[in-house]
């Protein structure tokens, strides 16, 4: 389903992987393409008219969430990766705002995980689940190049957070001729949504309880991601069956368990989840708490009133 290709010639860039895409995707903006979606030479695409139907899901947050058309990012269905986003796709607005796809710190690394966090901010990062593919070499498992991990939740994230809000020129003086040029700021109809992330230690893999944590709603927006980290690997194989099947793949309040190899302690498996989290907020509940059907509410109300 590819139309026509160009071929570009990089050179000291084996296994900078996010250099690569980054130099491609500038010269297909420069060229006047639409979307740019992150793929890999062994990836292979099993669903077709994968084109119609990624653009519709464009369309569909752009209506739903209020946004400029492209101002989102949507990934494909890894079959392989379950509950990740590799290979994601981008509109032209990126590129329009950003001016690059992703840091430059970053190489090989993290560079679809945090496209697909930035614009979690607006509501506007969904998975395609109806558009697969397969990862052949990479992905969870060895690469044909040396991972080089950096972390881009801190500065990184805050400095492109500002760069699509269109606030990056009120920060930095130097940029305003871009500010002027480029696409308008975002208005208040079009403001960020709460960022949040749930973080539940548990020993005693009770999922009736847990399942009362993973049931929390927000009653306006938000972007609420729970991880459960169960820190009793000895425990009953059923129970721990039970707590990895709450296992959620959803664009709506999405639930990840993770599994510590022996018992840490409570700490160090907050510690986990907070590792794992990318959210602005991270709210720390234990595994026997009876949550208030409001609590996500009240949180949101604290951090809104002193953020």
């Amino acid at each position: 389903g590819l139309g026509g290709a160009h071929i570009m010639k990089l050179v000291n860039l084996e296994g900078k992987l996010c250099h690569i895409w980054n130099c491609l995707a500038q010269e297909a903006h420069r060229l006047g393409c639409e979307f740019f979606v992150l793929l890999g030479d062994d990836v292979r695409l099993r669903t077709d008219n994968w084109k119609t139907t990624i653009e519709d899901r464009f369309e569909d947050i752009s209506k739903r969430r209020n946004l400029p058309f492209g101002f989102a990012c949507v990934a494909f269905n890894d079959i392989g990766f379950p509950n990740f986003p590799t290979f994601p796709v981008v509109h032209r607005q990126h590129l329009a705002r950003c001016q690059r796809l992703f840091p430059r710190r970053l190489q090989n690394q993290g560079g679809d995980p945090f496209l697909f966090e930035l614009y979690k901010r607006w509501g506007a990062s969904e998975f395609c689940f109806d558009c697969k593919l397969e990862n052949r070499i990479g992905g969870i498992g060895e690469a044909r190049y040396t991972k080089r991990h950096i972390r881009w939740n801190s500065e990184q994230l805050t400095t492109f957070i500002a760069k699509l809000e269109g606030t990056e020129a009120l920060l930095n003086k130097d940029q305003v001729h871009k500010h002027l040029h480029g696409p308008p700021p975002m208005d208040d109809k079009q403001a960020r949504i709460p960022c949040i992330d749930v973080v539940v230690p548990t020993f005693r893999l009770d999922v009736q309880a847990l399942g009362r944590i993973v049931a929390l709603r927000a009653s306006i927006p938000a972007s609420v991601t729970f991880w459960i980290v169960i820190d009793n690997p000895e425990a009953n194989e059923r129970k721990i069956q039970a707590v990895k099947d709450m296992e959620m793949l959803s664009n709506s309040y999405p639930v990840n368990v993770r599994c510590h190899d022996k018992n840490y302690g409570v700490s160090a498996a907050r510690n986990t989840g907070i590792a794992y989290s990318n959210a602005d907020f991270i709210v720390l509940l234990d595994d026997d708490v009876t949550p208030e059907l409001t609590l996500l509410d009240a949180y949101i109300g604290a951090m809104q009133r002193h953020p």
